[in-house]
C-alpha cells in the first residue's frame, strides 16, 4: 500500500512520507474485490487533496455497498411493489383499466398490470362488488391456484379477472 501510495504521490507532484493508521485501517478494512483501479482513484484523489507530507484521505467517502438486496426492515421490493398496487386497485374501486383505473394510477399498460397481478398471486375478491385480495391472506375469497366462480348480475360465470366468461 506505501508504495502505491508513493507511486501516486510522484505521479501527481507531491511528497507524502507517511499514511495515518486511521487511514490505513480503513482502506485495509474493506474489501477491494480485484477492483485495484477503484482504489488506486480514492489514493489519487487523496493525495490531490493533501497539503503537506501526511496523506489526507477522506475517509467519509469510503462506503461498503450493501451486500443485501433487502432493506435492514426486512421489506422486498416484491411486497412494496405488491402494497403499491393492492393500494392503487383499493384507490380505484378494484377498476384495472381506464383513465381512473388501477393501471393509469400506476403509469403501467392494463396488459402489464394484469401480468403482475397474476404473478403476485392478487386476485378479484368474490362478489365483484368487494375489492381485490392477496391470494393465501385471510381475508382472500380464493386459493391459490383455484378460482371460485363468481355469479354475475344475470347469472352467468366470470372470469378470475371479474369479467363474464365466454360461453
Amino acid at each position: 500500500m506505501h508504495h502505491l501510495v508513493a507511486e501516486i504521490a510522484r505521479r501527481a507532484g507531491k511528497t507524502i512520507t507517511s499514511v495515518p493508521k486511521k487511514t490505513m485501517d480503513a482502506l485495509m478494512s474493506l474489501h477491494w474485490p480485484g477492483n485495484v483501479r477503484e482504489l488506486e482513484n480514492f489514493l489519487e484523489r487523496s493525495a490531490i487533496l493533501t497539503n503537506g507530507t501526511v496523506l489526507a484521505a477522506p475517509i467519509s467517502e469510503l462506503v461498503q455497498p450493501h451486500a443485501s438486496p433487502e432493506k435492514s426492515d426486512g421489506t422486498t421490493l416484491v411486497s412494496i411493489d405488491r402494497q403499491h398496487i393492492l393500494k392503487a386497485l383499493k384507490d380505484s374501486n378494484g377498476q384495472i383499466s381506464g383513465p381512473r383505473g388501477a393501471a393509469a394510477r400506476l403509469g403501467l399498460k392494463r396488459t402489464t398490470l394484469q401480468s403482475k397481478l397474476k404473478k403476485l398471486g392478487i386476485r378479484r375478491a368474490t362478489p365483484l362488488s368487494e375489492t381485490y385480495a392477496e391470494s393465501g391472506s385471510a381475508d382472500s375469497r380464493c386459493e391459490v391456484g383455484r378460482v371460485a366462480p363468481a355469479v354475475g348480475a344475470k347469472g352467468g360465470t366470470r372470469t378470475p379477472m371479474g369479467f363474464p366468461a365466454r360461453s
